[in-house]
């Protein structure tokens, strides 16, 4: 088990099964089970929680490599805030700005934000938050969050690339403040700005007590992004 818990005013914590943060590096060939957990308390500002099964943030390159390990990634303040707190949790890279290539996650993923009343969680079944690539990569099982931004593969995609990757998930579930806006798609929670190709999803969406809820087989949200070849079943 890696459990890590940052009790400060302006925390990261960063958290993987096998590397917290990789920075440039390269893994390849590997595998984690168990559980991992990232936990940022009494955020203020600035704060980031990151917890992946296998890599917690990850600018560098995975290849071949995989995770069973059960995620969660939680930030705590100590009031309710108007600012900016990230929490981004996914079953194999919590933060993708690197290369992900002919992975896989198997564990189940839950990302929370507590006593935060406008930030945004990101929860995927393989990456919380890709800015980077994705390729050649599948995730088989289970997301729950109740913020924001949940996704079979990956929860937001911003201006990443998501190509031949499937999501076979027993559920994903969001729950939560009903007047927070929720976005649900078997593949991708949103895309923005970025591309999906060549992608698929079989999955159940499940969202209770939510009443702004956008949801889609592929994506729950598509700005500006490219979404080609990609189906639902």
């Amino acid at each position: 088990a890696v459990q890590m818990t940052c009790e400060s005013r302006f925390a990261t914590s960063c958290a993987g099964g096998l590397v917290g943060d990789n920075r440039g590096g390269i893994i390849t060939g590997c595998t984690s089970s168990g559980t991992v957990d990232s936990l940022c308390r009494f955020a203020v500002k600035m704060s980031y929680a990151y917890a992946g099964g296998l890599v917690g943030a990850n600018t560098g390159k995975n290849t071949n490599s995989s995770s069973s390990a059960a995620t969660e990634a939680s930030t705590e303040a100590d009031s309710n805030l108007n600012r900016e707190i990230n929490v981004d949790a996914g079953g194999l890279v919590g933060y993708n700005g690197g290369k992900i290539d002919g992975c896989s996650a198997t564990g189940n993923v839950k990302g929370r934000l507590i006593n935060i009343p406008i930030s945004d969680s990101h929860v995927g079944g393989l990456v919380g938050y890709n800015s980077g690539s994705i390729k050649n990569s599948f995730a088989e099982g289970g997301v729950s969050e109740t913020s924001s931004y949940a996704g079979g593969v990956c929860g937001y995609n911003f201006g990443g690339t998501t190509k031949k990757c499937y999501a076979a998930l027993k559920q994903i579930a969001v729950a939560g403040e009903a007047e927070r806006t929720k976005y649900m798609g078997g593949v991708c929670g949103a895309n923005v700005n970025g591309t999906v190709i060549y992608s698929y999803s079989k999955v159940m969406v499940i969202a209770n007590p939510v009443t702004n809820v956008y949801a889609g087989g592929v994506a729950g949200y598509n700005e500006g992004g490219n979404i080609e070849s990609c189906y639902y079943r």
